[in-house]
């Protein structure tokens, strides 16, 4: 090949090379503006919160996904409270709901000691409130009373859902020109440290915008938008009203400031600290992550009223949380360790050992906790709770021989009131109703005298 057109074609290959090169840098340098606006940046500042949020939502995720697909709700809670091993306080309660009947049933036994305090039996049905006490009443007597319901809930997808929402209306409502950024010197590390700052102001027009952006969405997603109604208890035409409402609610004074959000970051949009203040009031929540522990505070740039700090340690983190208290200055501090399934707490001389444990058997989700209260090596306090959801079972009723309160005669309610004075849980109560009673007659007599 001639040596001339070798040449004319290295010299063609050399400049498509410096093209794509040139292309190349171009591109990496769009790229990295890009991705650095100060809108990306404060977008994935909200993106880091909201993957936190989420985290701690799924924790529970199939025992509330179960709940809100079930009809037939139902929890058994055991709970018993030891004195240096001896049993001082027993609670058993039951309730069960069953919402495709509009039923719910709850058994409650309290135990002090050797004494039984309370036995008793609880029922909604029929919109009537049914109700019997172990040695009180001889029957069951009833009033007027609409169901309602304590289990029903949004599903995991649901709730999931909202929290995209929301972001999503962030993203919307968040203007590049709105967001300021300037240079500041904080401590990292417990170093000083030139970082970038990116401040934006949350006014009313914005919180606006985003509720009108957030209910535009919901409306559109049919299927949460039902759900949500549902768990309200109101008509989809009333929900679509109290959504319609809620932009009204930043309406006024549209330039008024309400929050200050502050983002710190360096390098390749490493960010390491979050603020959010309130304009009126000035109480600051700020969260930092440092090397090796994170700090969370709460205050105002007077007075700081709570700091936490932790620091991981292995596959547990230590932790040392201060509150202030704004009135008096008073500093009380606790720290302690956190792990999986544990939680330990010091304060003082004293130290608290949390427990907790969880499985699913047989359909049925178990959470079984031990808090164990240390005062001294010769005296602890105990608490054990074991809770069972469970989701088989139907309310057992038989509403024959109740009646009506309202059907009470004079010497029934006298031998009722009787019956309430000779119980274990009235003379308990005794020392309190007598307190109450002179707490009341003091303070009729001071009113008298300003009289």
């Amino acid at each position: 090949m001639d040596k001339e057109v070798v040449k004319k074609q290295n010299h063609k290959v050399t400049l498509f090379a410096l093209f794509l090169s040139l292309v190349s840098i171009g591109a990496l340098v769009f790229g990295f503006l890009l991705v650095s606006s100060n809108k990306v940046i404060l977008l994935q500042s909200v993106s880091n919160i909201y993957n936190k949020i989420d985290i701690f939502q799924k924790n529970d995720m199939n025992l509330l996904n179960k709940v809100a697909a079930s009809k037939n709700n139902g929890i058994n809670s055991n709970i018993v409270l030891k004195r240096d091993n001896t049993d001082i306080l027993k609670i058993d309660f039951n309730y069960l709901e069953n919402s495709d009947d509009n039923q719910t049933r709850l058994d409650l036994v309290i135990n002090l000691l050797e004494d039984e305090l309370v036995n008793s039996n609880i029922v909604l049905k029929d919109n009537k409130f049914y109700f019997f006490i172990k040695n009180i009443t001889e029957n069951y007597y009833y009033t007027d009373l609409s169901y309602q319901s304590i289990f029903k809930t949004l599903s995991s997808s649901d709730y999931s859902k909202i929290l995209e929402y929301i972001k999503d209306a962030i993203d919307e409502t968040i203007k590049n020109d709105d967001i300021k950024k300037d240079k500041v010197t904080v401590k990292y590390n417990d170093k000083d440290k030139k970082v970038n700052r990116l401040t934006y102001k949350i006014r009313n027009k914005e919180l606006n915008n985003m509720i009108k952006y957030f209910t535009k969405l919901i409306k559109n997603d049919k299927s949460l938008y039902k759900n949500i109604a549902s768990l309200l208890e109101i008509s989809t035409d009333s929900f679509d009203k109290e959504m319609d409402n809620l932009s009204s609610l930043f309406s006024d004074d549209l330039e008024k400031e309400i929050f200050e959000y502050d983002v710190y970051y360096y390098g390749f949009n490493k960010i390491f600290r979050y603020e959010l203040k309130h304009a009126d009031s000035g109480l600051m929540f700020s969260y930092q992550e440092n090397k090796d522990n994170y700090v969370i505070n709460l205050g105002t740039e007077e007075n700081n009223i709570v700091n936490m700090v932790v620091k991981s340690n292995k596959d547990a983190y230590d932790y040392e949380l201060s509150v202030t208290n704004i009135f008096d200055g008073n500093k009380y501090t606790i720290s302690g360790t956190y792990q999986k399934d544990n939680l330990v707490i010091n304060y003082d001389d004293n130290k608290v050992d949390i427990t907790t444990s969880s499985e699913e058997k047989e359909g049925n989700f178990i959470n079984r906790s031990k808090i164990l209260l240390r005062e001294d090596d010769d005296n602890s306090v105990e608490i054990d709770i074991n809770n069972t959801n469970y989701f088989d079972k139907k309310v057992e009723f038989n509403a024959n021989n109740s009646k009506s309160i309202d059907e009470i005669e004079s010497e029934e309610l006298e031998l009722l009131i009787n019956n309430i004075k000779e119980s274990k849980l009235y003379e308990l109560l005794i020392p309190f109703t007598e307190s109450l009673e002179m707490s009341n007659l003091g303070e009729m007599e001071f009113l008298g005298e300003l009289k």
